[in-house]
This record gives C-alpha cells, sequence and structure tokens, in this order.
C-alpha cells in the first residue's frame, strides 16, 4: 500500500499498471489517496514499487540528493537544498551500502531491496551517487523515529543476504542537523562499513582514524612495522593473519580453525611478524599496536592509496 497525495495523484493516475487500483479517504481532516495491489508476485511488487517511487520523486530529486551527496552544500542551492528539506525534521542521517563485490545484475537487485525496505518510509530516498554504493538518507523528527530508522537499518545484511544471496557491507553515518550537511553522514557511513562496523557513533576513538590523511598514515603504517616487513612478499597474508589472531582473543585454536591453517601454520606466522617487525602479537600493548595499524590500513582502503 502507498499513500500519497493529490497533487501525487494527479501525476501517478498516468501510471497505468494492470493489478492496481488508487482508493481515495480522508485522514486528520485531508484528502489522501492509497495505492492498493489487487493481487501480484513479490517481484512484481517491488518492480513496481520501485516505479512508483522513482514516478513520484522524478530524476530531478535523484540528481539533487546525488550531486549533494559527492559535492556538498557548497556546491547546491539553497533554494534547492530548502525545497528537498523534510519540514519538521530534527535530523538526517545517512545508511551506505557497499556494493564494490558484486556483479550489474546483483548492484540492482540490492537497490531495489534498499528501495522496499525504506518505501513505506516517506523521509528516506534511496539513490546510488557513484559506483559501488547505495544509500539511503533518512530524515527524522524526533529520537523514536531515528532510533526506528537506524534498526531498521540494520537488518539491511541480513535482507539482502536472505532475498538475493548477497554479502553487503553497510554503515549508518553520524546525525547531522540540516539536509545541506548530509555529505559529511555520507562519508561517515562509508569509512564505517569499510571498517567492517555498523554504526559511525558507536566508533569512539576509533573516529580519530578518519581524520588521519593518507601521507600521514602511510608514514605511520610504515614506521611501525617497518620497510622489511614490506619486503617479505608475504606481509599481506601475515598481517591478515596476525589480525584474525587478534580478533579471535590471540587464541590460537580458535584462530586456527578461522584462517583453514594448521596451528603450528599459525604459530609460524606470528614468530615470523615478530622477526620482521619487532612486535609480538601475543603481547597486549604490541596488539593494540597492530590493531591501530589495522584501522589505519582499512580507512585508508582506496584505489590511489599508497600503503
Amino acid at each position: 500500500m502507498y499513500i500519497f497525495t493529490k497533487e501525487e495523484e494527479a501525476r501517478l493516475s498516468k501510471l497505468k499498471v494492470e493489478g492496481y487500483c488508487i482508493r481515495r479517504a480522508e485522514y486528520s481532516g485531508e484528502e489522501i489517496y492509497i495505492l492498493k495491489k489487487s493481487g501480484s508476485d513479490e517481484k512484481a511488487d517491488l518492480d513496481f514499487l520501485r516505479r512508483v517511487e522513482d514516478f513520484l520523486s522524478g530524476n530531478e530529486a535523484t540528481n539533487f540528493y546525488r550531486e549533494l551527496l559527492l559535492k556538498g552544500e557548497d556546491g547546491i542551492s539553497k533554494a534547492d537544498i530548502k525545497a528537498n528539506s523534510v519540514k519538521g525534521a530534527a535530523g538526517y542521517f545517512v545508511v551506505a551500502v557497499l556494493t564494490g563485490d558484486m556483479n550489474d545484475d546483483e548492484c540492482e537487485a540490492a537497490e531495489g531491496v534498499l528501495r522496499n525496505i525504506y518505501f513505506e518510509e516517506g523521509n528516506c530516498s534511496v539513490v546510488s551517487p557513484e559506483d559501488g554504493k547505495i544509500v539511503a538518507v533518512c530524515a527524522y523528527k524526533n529520537d523514536e523515529e531515528r532510533k526506528r530508522l537506524t534498526e531498521l537499518a540494520k537488518t539491511i545484511e541480513d535482507t539482502l543476504s536472505e532475498q538475493i544471496m548477497v554479502a553487503a557491507k553497510v554503515g549508518i553515518g553520524g546525525v547531522q542537523e540540516s539536509l545541506g550537511k548530509i555529505k559529511a553522514s555520507f562519508e561517515q557511513a562509508v569509512i564505517t562499513a569499510e571498517m567492517g562496523k555498523t554504526q559511525y557513533d558507536k566508533l569512539g576513538m576509533l573516529k580519530l582514524f578518519s581524520k588521519i590523511s593518507e601521507d600521514d598514515a602511510e608514514t605511520f603504517v610504515r614506521e611501525v612495522l617497518g620497510e622489511e616487513f614490506f619486503r617479505e612478499k608475504s606481509h599481506d597474508e601475515l598481517l591478515e593473519t596476525i589480525e584474525v589472531f587478534l580478533d579471535c582473543n590471540m587464541n590460537i585454536s580458535e584462530a586456527s580453525k578461522t584462517l583453514f591453517i594448521h596451528r603450528n601454520t599459525l604459530m609460524y606466522r606470528i614468530k615470523k611478524f615478530k622477526e620482521l617487525t619487532g612486535l609480538d602479537a601475543t603481547k597486549f600493548d604490541d596488539g593494540v599496536c597492530i590493531r591501530t595499524v589495522c584501522f589505519t590500513l582499512k580507512l585508508q582502503k582506496k584505489e590511489n592509496r599508497r600503503i
């Protein structure tokens, strides 16, 4: 079911689709129109819901959000920002889905799922600002609505896995008071997803790493690990092994099972890593240092990264 205004009904009436009908009703003293389906399969429902949203929002709205997310408010007129702002909104935030590992069909299906999830949320707009990313720009009017939209975002990974059998990284950006500032939330959502986390607001001290420039990050990582480590051909495999070991709370048995390697192989790699870097992954202080390096690398994971 979809509810819309009389003005939207005039536009929607031009869209003829078999199996759907429009009914007039009154709500809180206002005239509204309800689109009801008279029977169709799930795929047809999803395809039609996407068509309705695209039809009512139009390419103009899609282009507005794409430009705002990529360029920020300096690249958009104040009049357009005001026109697209939600009346009475207390704040805005972005939910980002990273689709870099999906093929074209999977990306299209993932966008369809996201649109379906947020279809009934009148203050949410779904758009793909650039390749590899699908986002929902969410506006809320009170804390209860913000919490509900946030919890809804947390279901996206499972929904994508169940409905189209793809794994995706999902991040929720921080709250911005105005729509014009939403670019910051978009960038935070992407950073959070790339780190394998869910909410930017829950990152704590990890937020500091998002402020590090690429040059400073490269200097930091190379100073900590040393040039000898990077000259080792298997350095990527070694660092991945140590990260999993730390993720498993330094448990040899659990880490070896996670990596599908023999425990002796794991112990050999830990020893070799220590010989190359001087860092003992079995020691708490060194473990914290290694973890810091791993987070820094994840945040600097871009096409032009030099590390």
